[in-house]
């Protein structure tokens, strides 16, 4: 085996992910209910939280970050669900929802589809208002601005987070 070959094996176990501009270490994602893995860069450790729908056939990857307003609190339970990014959902779910933009198929598990996409409306952009806002909390607009800075910059990995599906 060459040494590219093993160096390609090494830094699929040791969760590594390259691009074109080189190399970091990857955060691995692994539902084994949906049987698929995707791996997220270093730089996204404590920014995503990621939800499984109730009916299993969809993730929902969502931003959070330090401002109040991208915790986005749950009402009932009172814990956050942050602000969605994007989704990867089963075509059962895609044929059942009726609000989607930018649906791409990125890959096969167990026989089944799987399509990014994204809301048709843009919540990361509630941060940019909360910042321009007339809110009097200084402090939540500065971490507004953080944060929606922060959300911009990991919108760049998405398409490359989406290459690293894999069937488990």
């Amino acid at each position: 085996m060459n040494r590219i070959k093993l160096w390609a094996i090494y830094l699929l176990f040791a969760g590594v992910i390259c691009n074109g501009v080189g190399c970091k270490e990857a955060l691995v994602y692994k539902n084994e209910m949906l049987g698929f893995s995707l791996e997220f860069p270093e730089s996204w450790r404590d920014y995503y939280l990621i939800h499984t729908s109730d009916d299993e056939n969809c993730i929902e990857v969502c931003f959070i970050g330090k401002s109040n307003i991208s915790k986005n609190f749950d009402e009932s339970s009172g814990n956050p669900k942050g602000l969605p990014m994007f989704y990867i959902c089963s075509e059962k779910y895609i044929e059942e929802d009726g609000f989607i933009d930018n649906l791409q198929k990125i890959g096969t598990s167990r026989g089944v589809d799987f399509y990014y996409f994204t809301s048709t409306d843009y919540p990361i952009g509630v941060l940019l208002d909360v910042y321009q806002s007339d809110c009097q909390d200084t402090d939540e607009k500065n971490l507004a601005y953080q944060d929606f800075d922060k959300a911009k910059k990991m919108e760049e990995d998405i398409e490359f987070i989406l290459k690293t599906f894999k069937s488990i």
